[in-house]
C-alpha cells in the first residue's frame, strides 16, 4: 500500500514528508483551492525532491492545454483530475498516468466510477462549492466496492485517528492525507503527518497491491 500528501505548498513540508517516506506528494493547480499552489513554486518544491516520490499535479474542469503546460514545467508524474472531467478528457491526456477522483453518492455515481479510463479512483468527499480537502469523510463503503475491481485510492477526511479504521475497512491501494494532517490550509503538521505515515504503515500488512502511484517513465508521452 502506498501513502500520499496532498496540498503541498511549502518546501519544508515536501521534504518532511519525504523524509518520513511518503510514497507521492500532491500539487493542488486549483485557482478557488486554499491551497493553491503556482508552476514557479511548485518547480522549487519538485527540483528539491529525491527521485523516487511521485508528483501529481491536482487539476479541476481545468483545460486540456493548461494541464499539459503544467505537466512539462512542473515534471510531474501523474495527473489527479479531481472535477468534472469526461472520459475523452483522461483519454487525451493519457489515461495511463490519470487519476480520477469521485464523489459516490449513489449506484450511479458508483458505475461511472468503475468504468473510468484511469490508472486509479481516488475516493473524495465534496462540500458545496469545495471538490476536495474538505475534512469530511467519503463513502468507505463504496471505496471498498471499487477496490474489488479497481486501484482505489482513499481519501476524504483521513487523519492519524481514524487511519487505522479506515485500511481495516477499506483495505485501500493508497491512502491520501490532505487536511488531517494540517495546522492550517496549506501547511502541514509534521506531528500530524509523522504520526499518520506511521500507521498507515503499520496497518497496511495485507492490504491490496496495485502501487497507483508510478514514476513517468523517461521517454514516455502525455
Amino acid at each position: 500500500m502506498q501513502v500520499k500528501v496532498c496540498g503541498i505548498t511549502r518546501p519544508e513540508d515536501a521534504l518532511a514528508a519525504s523524509d518520513m517516506g511518503v510514497d507521492a506528494l500532491g500539487f493542488i493547480f486549483f485557482r478557488k483551492s486554499p491551497r493553491c499552489i503556482s508552476v514557479d513554486k511548485a518547480v522549487n518544491i519538485i527540483g528539491r525532491l529525491p527521485s523516487n516520490v511521485v508528483r501529481v499535479g491536482v487539476f479541476v474542469n481545468e483545460d486540456p492545454a493548461v494541464v499539459t503546460y503544467v505537466i512539462e514545467n512542473c515534471r510531474l508524474d501523474m495527473v489527479q483530475l479531481h472535477g468534472d472531467e469526461s472520459p475523452e478528457y483522461a483519454r487525451s491526456l493519457s489515461a495511463s498516468i490519470v487519476i480520477k477522483a469521485v464523489d459516490i453518492r449513489d449506484d450511479a455515481a458508483l458505475e461511472v466510477a468503475l468504468d473510468y479510463p484511469a490508472a486509479a479512483i481516488l475516493v473524495d468527499a465534496r462540500a458545496g462549492d469545495s471538490y476536495g480537502g474538505t475534512g469530511r469523510r467519503s463513502n468507505w463503503t463504496a471505496a471498498q466496492t471499487i477496490g474489488t475491481r479497481r486501484p482505489v485510492i482513499l481519501a476524504g477526511g483521513l487523519d492519524p485517528g481514524n487511519i487505522g479504521e479506515a485500511l481495516t475497512k477499506v483495505r485501500p491501494a493508497a491512502v491520501d492525507f490532505n487536511s488531517g494532517v494540517e495546522s492550517a490550509p496549506g501547511i502541514k503538521d509534521h506531528e500530524k503527518m509523522a504520526l499518520a505515515i506511521e500507521r498507515s504503515r503499520k496497518g497496511c500488512a495485507g492490504l491490496r497491491d496495485g502501487s497507483p502511484f508510478r514514476k513517468r517513465r523517461v521517454g514516455e508521452a502525455w
